[in-house]
């Protein structure tokens, strides 16, 4: 049986490209900048919206941090 990760509750969901850029970026404005990013972050499509779980981007913008903190160290 597959693992699925943790769900809290009133979490919610990020519908759309205009509140993952209210999460990501602190404004709504910054909406087309989402795009790019679907292949880089855990965004995807659910009835035809893009969508993401806040707790799913933090931590893969905390994990894309971690690994360039690694890469300035080795370098």
């Amino acid at each position: 049986m597959p693992e699925y990760p943790e769900f809290s509750e009133g979490e919610g969901l990020l519908r759309g490209a205009k509140r993952i850029a209210q999460f990501l970026f602190g404004t709504k404005d910054k909406w087309r900048e989402v795009y790019p990013m679907v292949p880089e972050l855990p965004i995807f499509m659910l009835a035809g919206k893009l969508t993401a779980r806040p707790s799913s981007l933090a931590r893969a913008i905390t994990e894309r941090e971690r690994a360039s903190a690694r890469k300035s160290e080795v370098a």
